[in-house]
């Protein structure tokens, strides 16, 4: 019961924007779609990226996650606005490469991470140990009009944070995705 009402009193003093300021919820809607594209692999070294840029991403950050639930990156918590700068430096975006509506989106960017092989096991203070997993990522870019990845990229992380938090109840725990990795990988790939 404390842990439902501190999580309800999260976000009670936060302002929650009008749903007529909710201005790039298709983006939001349209994540899992770009997430399920079945585009043709044609990696091409000399493609670039080029134009309005869509970032879809499934980072399997809970076990209740299925393996469709993308989410799109690059707005606000509520898409009432663009996030910040430096959020979006850090994808090597600007507010003006940000494809704010579908129509817009020439370059797809697609994050899709899953469990990985078995690694030590994990041992948290006062707790046994739990199997541990490393994180696999697999990052396409797309040529979202002709449907077709130009470029992909595989991201493994074995390593668990030494202060990672786990709950007696867990029976295993995954390696965090290597955020860094990835975003750096889109940041300096080649643009128009």
């Amino acid at each position: 019961m404390i842990f439902a009402l501190l999580w309800l009193g999260c976000g009670l003093s936060e302002k929650v924007p009008a749903p007529s300021d909710r201005i790039y919820v298709a983006m939001k809607e349209k994540a899992n779609q770009i997430g399920a594209l079945d585009a043709k692999v044609r990696l091409d070294p000399l493609h670039r990226i080029h134009g309005k840029v869509a970032i879809v991403a499934h980072w399997n950050y809970s076990p209740v996650e299925r393996p469709e639930d993308f989410a799109i990156q690059g707005f606000t918590r509520y898409f009432d606005g663009i996030a910040p700068a430096k959020v979006l430096n850090a994808w090597g975006l600007k507010p003006d490469t940000i494809a704010t509506k579908p129509e817009e989106i020439d370059t797809a960017v697609r994050v899709g991470c899953t469990s990985g092989a078995r690694i030590e096991d994990f041992k948290p203070e006062r707790l046994p140990p739990v199997p541990a997993f490393a994180t696999v990522c697999l990052v396409e870019l797309i040529d979202y009009r002709k449907e077709t990845v130009f470029a992909q990229q595989v991201f493994r992380n074995t390593t668990i944070e030494p202060d990672r938090n786990v709950l007696p109840t867990d029976d295993k725990i995954v390696a965090s995705p290597p955020y860094e990795d990835i975003e750096e990988f889109v940041r300096t790939f080649a643009r128009d």
